[in-house]
């Protein structure tokens, strides 16, 4: 049986890594923005933490927009998740383990709070998967910076 190839350049590949990671980032503080928005309406600030969200909700479809602009081209990589590229594939397994090493130390340190610590189990999980998201997207960004025109 054959197995499927793709030929997806490696400039495409590497596009669609910082795209993605941007997307991550901007998934990352979106569900923070709606946390700092939960607590910030207790002091006040009702007005900040709606432009808090709506900044953060436009710059993740954005970045969304933009990843989907260049799906078409690299589906593969979307739905398989393995580049082609050594070391963009490297790289990006690399920050998959930085996102669960991150997932499961947040999880520890939140399950050793004292529990007179205001959060629900959303709020928990909202917590956990907004800080994957950026555990993830951050040295994405960082390794890739250098490859800037």
């Amino acid at each position: 049986m054959k197995k499927k190839t793709t030929n997806i350049s490696p400039e495409i590949e590497q596009e669609f890594l910082k795209r993605y990671a941007i997307l991550s980032f901007a998934f990352g503080m979106l569900l923070i923005s709606g946390i700092a928005s939960y607590y910030l309406k207790y002091i006040e600030l009702k007005n900040v933490a709606l432009i808090l969200t709506s900044i953060t909700i436009l710059a993740m479809f954005i970045a969304f927009a933009r990843v989907l602009m260049l799906l078409p081209k690299a589906k593969y990589l979307f739905w398989n998740g393995n580049f082609q590229d050594e070391y963009l594939n490297f790289l990006s397994l690399k920050a998959y383990k930085c996102s669960t090493i991150t997932a499961f130390v947040i999880a520890g340190l939140l399950i050793l709070l004292p529990t007179s610590v205001d959060l629900s189990g959303a709020g928990l999980g909202i917590s956990i998967l907004s800080l994957m998201c950026l555990a993830y997207a951050i040295p994405l960004l960082i390794w890739l910076r250098g490859d800037n025109e």
